[in-house]
């Protein structure tokens, strides 16, 4: 983008307005600055404000899993001149296990020196997604079964971690140990406010290591040396402190099956940028990893829509990372189809109401400790 003093600016509703950042004016017409929605955000992004921080990583975010590159590129813009191109690069690499399955993305970033962040957004928006791979439909609903039976179980002991075997059942029970496992840490966590529990952080570390060669194994045994050497580096803890949130899920789902070599595929997308300096926030970048968002997420909550039903307000959770919008889009793709679920609202895709309630349940668990109150009957472990 160009320096300069005027900015065009998108609305939601494909208009465009000029912005004059040193008049303080907009094309909208008859409002002041203050009241000028243009004027405000395309001032905020130009100062780089702390409010569009996360905004502006967050709507990034959602374009890639849209596979919208154009937009893409205009939020890539923005979050380098806020944050620097090192820490969106490092995002970027953050997120590829939770976008993709793609192991040919992962070669290629073994090493991101020398690739710039416009290279690595090519990268991720033209890769296959991993709730667009055919042999992955459905995994997410037995990711939030095995997740609410994790949460009314007690506390993972070493003795429970043997290998779960490879028959019908074996993602739910790999994940279900796995997320045992978060559950104990996310425990320890919590209580660990002042530093006092080392003892407990050093035995579930070594229970963590125990899960992991369990996991390696079993891939090496499956015939899968590559897969097997990629996570042994991806998996283990980060000096006994961070836990990885998406690669071990990654992981199951090769052992077992739920995978196939359409997650190495990479996609053309069109060249085209946007003819813009700005676009307002989207609605659907509003989650309730947002202030904002949060908020309708807080109403949606009092509200409790049912399965098919449209979410309250202007709440749009397609693209979300929230394990509601998650599901969503498994289930969009596994009843609407590739390309179709792209462009489906949220009321269109067939919803199982069990399904639903339980990811509505899960959702809430995971965001604020809710009491799970889905009848769902637990998988036979």
């Amino acid at each position: 983008m160009s320096v300069s003093v005027i900015r065009r600016c998108e609305d939601h509703d494909g208009r465009v307005y000029e912005v004059d950042l040193v008049s303080k004016r907009c094309s909208c017409g008859g409002k002041s600055s203050s009241q000028c929605k243009h004027y405000r955000w395309v001032r905020d992004l130009t100062e780089g404000a702390k409010t569009v921080n996360f905004q502006v990583i967050s709507a990034l975010h959602k374009e890639i899993r849209r596979g919208d590159y154009a937009r893409a590129a205009l939020w890539l813009d923005w979050a380098v001149k806020i944050r620097g191109e090192s820490r969106v690069k490092q995002y970027l690499k953050s997120i590829l296990w939770e976008e993709t399955r793609n192991f040919e993305l992962h070669k290629r970033w073994a090493s991101t020196r020398g690739r710039s962040a416009v290279d690595m957004l090519d990268d991720m928006v033209s890769s296959t997604k991993a709730f667009e791979i055919p042999a992955n439909l459905g995994t997410q609903v037995l990711v939030n079964r095995a997740t609410y039976d994790a949460v009314r179980m007690p506390v993972i002991t070493p003795a429970e971690l043997g290998p779960p075997g490879m028959d019908e059942l074996a993602f739910y029970r790999w994940f279900l140990q796995y997320f045992r496992l978060r559950m104990a840490w996310k425990t320890i966590e919590r209580l660990d406010r002042f530093g006092t529990l080392g003892r407990g952080k050093e035995e579930f570390a070594d229970m963590w290591s125990t899960f992991v060669s369990n996991l390696i194994e079993a891939l090496r045994k499956d015939g899968q040396p590559v897969a097997a050497e990629i996570f042994a580096k991806e998996l283990p803890m980060k000096g006994r402190e961070l836990l990885p949130y998406h690669a071990p899920q990654a992981a199951i789902e090769v052992l077992v099956g739920l995978w196939d070599s359409s997650g190495n595929e990479f996609k053309g997308h069109p060249g085209d940028l946007l003819e813009v300096d700005a676009v307002m926030l989207p609605e659907y970048a509003l989650d309730a990893h947002t202030q904002a968002g949060a908020a309708r997420m807080a109403k949606c909550d009092r509200l409790s829509p049912k399965a098919g039903a449209g979410l309250p307000g202007n709440l749009d959770l397609r693209w979300s990372g929230q394990l509601l919008g998650v599901w969503w889009r498994w289930n969009a793709v596994r009843t609407m189809g590739n390309p179709g679920y792209k462009t489906a609202e949220w009321t269109d895709p067939p919803m199982d109401p069990d399904e639903y309630e339980i990811a509505v349940d899960v959702d809430k668990f995971w965001r604020k400790r809710h009491p799970l109150t889905a009848r769902w009957k637990p998988a036979a472990v």
